[in-house]
């Protein structure tokens, strides 16, 4: 019996065509210093009901740069630019 394939894609069809950086790179992305772990929070279990987005490929989980900027803009209230 074939396991079941899932397209994450799907789930998070915005990050299809943006800027992919793995989860070790994604922190320097961000406007302050903050941890692998922390970013590991933010993906898992959100903050305020908000989840960070992102895609597992190959083994290794990836978010875009423009999903962190509409993440931070959910995140504290503040409209997207």
């Amino acid at each position: 019996m074939r396991k079941k394939q899932i397209n994450s894609n799907v789930r998070y069809p915005g990050l299809a065509g943006e800027e992919l950086v793995p989860l070790s790179k994604a922190c320097d992305h961000f406007p302050v210093s903050i941890s692998i772990a922390t970013l590991q929070r933010y993906w898992r279990d959100g903050i305020r009901g908000n989840r960070l987005a992102t895609i597992l490929l190959g083994g290794r989980r990836y978010t875009s740069v423009e999903e962190i900027s509409r993440w931070i803009s959910r995140s504290t209230g503040m409209p997207e630019e």
